[in-house]
């Protein structure tokens, strides 16, 4: 049966928390096996791998799901051809990675970096079963099924890569667990999804080309957003005095964006709920499915982005092992917020596109991502690692405004106001105290996850976050 929206919210939420944890428990153990200079290589190939491999995760299998979601009863065939076309453009970006790697070895200054990333082009081909087969799943708004291969696949992939590292393969060694993940992750579609994909036999397809009127201005979306998200890392490369700084910024960069990745969840949620009542044009129904959805994301990331700033330091040297890493703390703290406005972007984005203008929200992040470019390489060449940092708050900034104004001009008035400005004070309150004191060491887990779970019953009992009763979701 079906899954409600709300409920979806809430599953696939909790499969991207495992997913966030199981890339954390890779990095960290990346960061003690290959040790800090070599542990910032080996997040630059993996963020790169992963901006680029949205052309196979969000291009052609988004499309999937928004048509099943329009026509469910052809769910097989939609799937089939979403899996042939994306298995093509996989090959093709493959082969293209593996051409440019020589090249990009050269930007980053580092030619001891060209076969990771002619490996990594490998991960494209092994995921693109997962890709369109959870996104089928996803049209089907059988969200329970998505949460579980989206565990299996997770799970997968952290035992791969950290059997890899352990075995003192290094850098490639790593992005080889992440091909053998993404292998078992597709094997896990297949199985899991196949059986409710097959029941759906109808003959009523859209062509080719309307997978890519569709699919490619969400690919074109996602492929800006992501490099938007990853700009500073880039720069942080070029411009850091050491080797040892970059591995300082990638330990905060991607603690940082564990919200990114957990968070936008909700957008994938939300996306076939809302396109399904404005196909039938019932605004009204989406308007209320999209408010009630934001107001539950922002009861959740905006003040977990306050306990993540307020014990910026501590967590990373905890979690970490070694003081090294301290001098990330200062960068936590703007790249947190950072990607707190991402995950509003990438939500606001999905919900622009469920009402079938995904090719505006590519247009608009696309003219952000000129304006990053500059903006960032500028201040890091100024100011260095930390200049990155800083340049990336600004240009979230600037993207959570375009995509949300974007919203708000083809939805109509779904951002709940009086949610925001309560939870930012929530999330000042947690910074605040979190400054000023917390539990040494480990202890400032158990105590952060109180504070929050302290703040999210106080806000159901206050009625500023939606309940699991809500009709409207």
């Amino acid at each position: 049966m079906r899954t409600s929206a709300h409920k979806g919210t809430l599953l696939l939420t909790l499969a991207q928390v495992w997913h966030a944890l199981s890339g954390y428990l890779i990095f960290l153990h990346g960061a003690r096996v290959l040790g800090i200079e070599s542990y910032g290589n080996f997040m630059l190939v993996v963020w790169t791998m992963t901006t680029l491999e949205i052309f196979v995760v969000d291009g052609v299998p988004r499309s999937v799901s928004w048509w099943i979601s329009k026509v469910p009863e052809c769910t097989r065939g939609i799937a089939w051809r979403g899996f042939l076309i994306t298995t093509a453009i996989a090959a093709g970006l493959a082969a293209v990675l593996a051409a440019a790697a020589p090249v990009i070895g050269g930007v980053w200054g580092d030619p001891s970096l060209v076969k990771a990333v002619q490996l990594s082009g490998l991960d494209f081909l092994a995921f693109a079963g997962f890709a369109v087969l959870v996104q089928a799943i996803n049209g089907l708004q059988r969200y329970g099924t998505q949460a579980l291969v989206w565990f299996t696949y997770s799970t997968a992939k952290v035992a791969a890569v950290l059997a890899f590292l352990n075995a003192g393969w290094g850098v490639e060694g790593g992005v080889l667990g992440y091909i053998v993940g993404s292998l078992v992750g597709s094997l896990a579609a297949f199985v899991s999804g196949a059986p409710l994909v097959a029941r759906f036999k109808g003959r009523d397809l859209p062509r080719p080309g309307q997978f890519f009127s569709f699919g490619m201005p969400v690919a074109t979306q996602a492929l800006a957003l992501m490099a938007l998200v990853n700009v500073d890392l880039w720069a942080a490369k070029r411009s850091a005095a050491s080797p040892r700084l970059v591995g300082a910024y990638g330990a905060a960069a991607t603690l940082g964006r564990a919200l990114f990745f957990v968070f936008k969840a909700f957008g994938d949620a939300l996306f076939p709920a809302v396109a399904r009542a404005w196909a039938r044009g019932d605004v009204v129904e989406a308007r209320r499915i999209a408010s009630k959805g934001l107001a539950q994301l922002l009861c959740f990331v905006v003040p977990t982005c306050g306990l993540a700033t307020g014990a910026a330091e501590q967590v990373l040297v905890t979690l970490y092992g070694d003081e090294e890493y301290r001098a990330g703390g200062v960068l936590l703290v703007h790249l947190a917020p950072s990607s707190v406005l991402w995950t509003l972007t990438a939500v606001f984005g999905a919900l622009v596109a469920a009402a079938g203008r995904p090719g505006a929200v590519a247009t608009s992040l696309t003219a952000v991502l000129v304006a990053a470019v500059g903006i960032v390489y500028a201040w890091a060449d100024l100011s260095g690692v930390l200049g990155a940092a800083r340049g990336s708050v600004v240009v979230a900034a600037l993207g959570c405004l375009a995509t949300g104004a974007l919203m708000l001009r083809i939805l109509g008035p779904v951002i709940p106001w009086g949610v925001l400005a309560t939870t930012l004070v929530a999330a000042l309150v947690f910074h605040s105290a979190l400054t000023l004191w917390s539990p040494p060491s480990w202890w400032v887990f158990p105590y952060g996850a109180l504070l929050l779970a302290a703040w999210l019953a106080a806000a159901r009992k206050a009625e500023v976050m939606p309940g699991a009763a809500s009709p409207s979701l």
